[in-house]
């Protein structure tokens, strides 16, 4: 640590340093953290390190998952379907009209693997869109079921416009990477060439068959494809990413207009480079390489997570609120994730999709960020008017309350005579910020929303505030 922290700081990480196995969290009592988020339409999902999906909003988790290990879920409108770690994929929800279920579901809470119209489908990635799914199979074929009406399974012969099975979707191989959206499908292939099907892709007039493959112009070196409803984006090598489609809002990243774009344009702007981009309905979000988030488009509902900033919406590339440290990214129709590092989960925006009573306060702390000089100075950046937040608030289930709680019982062990477990006083502040006092002033906390730091006041720093850093470095400490 520097000379910046307060001796209380060096304390704590010499102690740390210092600190026998029996002070140490056994790794049996590590909590489980997000690995994955997905965010759908009015929900959105996340699989954890144990392998446990999690999904908050309008379509919860079906009870008949919980004997399944998931390394990755997905979330569509109104269904939601994941991967198991024997690689079969599954799917449920309330939402079955053009059997994008498929065939696993028997409507008696039995959820069983997805099928093929021969064996059973085995596949390395998932995608959900509106009313259709997508897997990657293990052989690079991307497969489909639910709507096809729209051209999104392309060329099928005799011509579908549901289905219940997993079906190959002609012109579509050796893909390393998928997205499915409203009415189109699209794979990166090994090349690095974007190739797509459906009329939601938006690459073919009214007059083209929708089924047949259109291959993205001008990219190829491709690494991942992001799609939603209206438009999507491509991510590049070297951190470029490049839109496409409809830019009502500003999402594709250049000035707004009316009209259609079929050829990808770089979007500039995005400062250390991208290695993940979301698209969201009329807006899109890059996770930069040094972790924190850049987004663009449509504002109306608190989607690009700056607090509230009345009447942004373009091609103005803001960066989200308290968050440092982001490892993934999804956006939906009216609201965006992030998965911290550390495993918490983060959702700003607007709907069903942020969370079970996510947005019940009208403030929360993120460190070193200031107040926006339109704010009354009263409240931070946060401004949560149920049910929309304009800047990052936790998943209620993937929030840091027990690495903050680890943490702070850790300081307690190594420094009793300034943390005396006995005397100390629980407290949280609207649930936004939960922090312990102590006798002769001392206090530990953590923020919740954002990026989650450990902080002191106390004695050692004249009564401010003072930063200890990221919550995740100090809980990975005591795991060791």
């Amino acid at each position: 640590m520097n000379r910046k922290h307060p001796p209380i700081a060096r304390h704590l990480f010499s102690r740390w340093l210092l600190a026998c196995g029996a002070w140490l969290l056994g790794s049996a009592l590590a909590p489980a953290l997000a690995t994955t988020i997905s965010a759908g339409y009015e929900h959105s999902c996340s699989a954890s390190d144990a392998g446990v999906p999690t999904c908050w909003g309008s379509v919860p988790v079906d009870p008949a998952m919980a004997t399944v290990r998931m390394l990755d879920t997905k979330a569509g409108n109104g269904f939601s379907c994941a991967l198991s770690a024997e690689r079969t994929v599954h799917c449920w929800g309330p939402k079955n009209e053009y059997s994008q279920l498929g065939l696993n579901y028997d409507g008696r809470n039995a959820i069983r693997p997805m099928a093929l119209r021969q064996g059973r489908l085995y596949a390395t990635q998932i995608a959900a869109g509106m009313r259709h799914a997508c897997a990657l199979t293990q052989e690079g074929e991307v497969v489909c079921w639910g709507d096809a009406g729209q051209g999104q399974m392309g060329l099928q012969e005799p011509v579908v416009t549901t289905t219940e099975y997993a079906l190959r979707v002609p012109g579509l191989s050796n893909a390393v990477r998928i997205a499915a959206g409203n009415g189109s499908t699209c794979a990166v292939l090994r090349t690095g060439a974007v190739w797509c099907v459906g009329a939601g892709s938006l690459l073919a007039g009214p007059q083209d068959d929708p089924r047949t493959p259109r291959q993205l112009p001008g990219i190829d070196d491709a690494v991942d494809v992001s799609l939603f409803d209206g438009h999507a984006c491509v991510q590049r090598s070297a951190g470029k990413v490049a839109c496409w489609g409809r830019n009502l809002f500003g999402e594709l990243g250049v000035p707004a207009h009316a009209g259609t774009v079929t050829t990808p344009v770089d979007v500039p702007g995005l400062g250390t480079g991208a290695k993940a981009v979301a698209v969201g309905y009329g807006f899109s979000c890059a996770l930069l390489q040094d972790g924190r988030i850049q987004c663009w488009g449509d504002h109306s509902k608190g989607q690009l997570g700056i607090g509230y900033v009345p009447n942004q919406t373009g091609a103005v590339y803001v960066q989200v609120v308290g968050i440092t440290d982001a490892v993934a990214i999804s956006a939906g129709m009216e609201h965006a994730c992030a998965v911290l590092d550390g495993g918490y989960a983060q959702c700003w925006g607007k709907g069903l999709a942020l969370g079970n009573n996510l947005c019940y306060s009208y403030g929360a702390y993120y460190p070193n960020t200031g107040y926006l000089p339109y704010k009354n100075p009263d409240f931070n950046l946060a401004i949560c008017a149920p049910p929309q937040s304009h800047t990052p608030f936790a998943v209620s289930a993937l929030r840091p309350y027990n690495d903050a709680t680890a943490v702070m019982d850790w300081a307690e062990r190594s420094l009793p005579q300034t943390f005396p477990v006995g005397q100390r006083v629980m407290a949280d502040h609207n649930a936004n910020f939960r922090y312990r006092l102590y006798p002769g002033g001392h206090a530990l906390g953590v923020n919740d929303h954002g990026t989650p730091h450990l902080m002191y006041m106390g004695p050692d720093t004249n009564g401010e505030l003072r930063d200890l850093g990221r919550l995740a470095t100090w809980a990975r400490e005591t795991r060791k």
